[in-house]
């Protein structure tokens, strides 16, 4: 968490903005623990945080959007901490994340989370009138974002079944 760290006197010493990309932690677990040489943190730290996530709003679902608004979305900070032996840990859930760019790698994940949330929560609402291109500008890291909980195609009346 980075309002805790910068105010350390060593904060970003070893990598701006004491960020580093999923990519960039695979290569440092991997060089410092040559036991580990399989670590890949895209499948062992990132699908785990997927879970953890999934958990939270599997546990808390009745309780959002609780005036059934339409067309809304909402994007959420979770920060979690990598412990000695991998594990991961949720610290906490943010419902108004700072978004502030500490680093180049924060600036470029921040601006493909955002345009990757509209591209996935508003342009299907929107689609282009006919005749004109939907090719969209391309912005790094928009198409990493995805929907990771079941989403309903319509309303689903009390008593029914959602449909798959």
């Amino acid at each position: 968490n980075y309002a805790v760290q910068k105010k350390e006197d060593h904060a970003s010493e070893f990598e701006e903005g004491n960020n580093l990309s999923l990519d960039d932690f695979t290569e440092v677990v991997r060089k410092e623990n040559p036991e580990k040489k399989d670590f890949d943190a895209r499948s062992m730290v990132m699908e785990r945080c997927i879970e953890i996530i999934r958990i939270v709003f599997s546990a808390v679902k009745n309780k959002l959007n609780p005036n059934k608004e339409k067309h809304t979305f909402e994007i959420y900070g979770f920060d979690f901490m990598v412990d000695g032996e991998f594990n991961v840990w949720l610290i906490e859930v943010n419902t108004n994340p700072y978004i502030g760019c500490s680093s180049t790698l924060l600036r470029t994940i921040f601006t493909g989370m955002l345009e990757g949330a509209v591209r996935l929560c508003v342009d299907p609402h929107f689609p282009p009138p006919a005749g004109v291109s939907s090719d969209l500008e391309e912005v790094e890291g928009a198409d990493r974002w995805r929907k990771i909980l079941p989403v309903a195609k319509k309303p689903v009346e009390p008593g029914q079944q959602p449909s798959s």
